[in-house]
């Protein structure tokens, strides 16, 4: 039989990359203004996205 719960399943995969890259800017631009380093730029979206998506995984499986 087809599981019948599986779309109301909710996905966080997208939220967590869309707030992750978010945040990650806004780090990154805080960031560069006090340090005035551009290498800022290339880490903080990146680890930003990654923290972002390890989190949506676990409320994920939380729920």
């Amino acid at each position: 039989m087809a599981d019948n719960n599986k779309n109301k399943d909710k996905d966080y995969i997208s939220y967590g990359i869309s707030f992750g890259l978010l945040g990650g800017t806004i780090v990154a631009s805080i960031l560069t203004a006090l340090t005035n380093s551009p290498l800022v730029w290339g880490l903080g979206p990146g680890i930003g996205m990654l923290v972002g998506v390890i989190v949506a995984i676990v409320i994920k499986n939380i729920n």
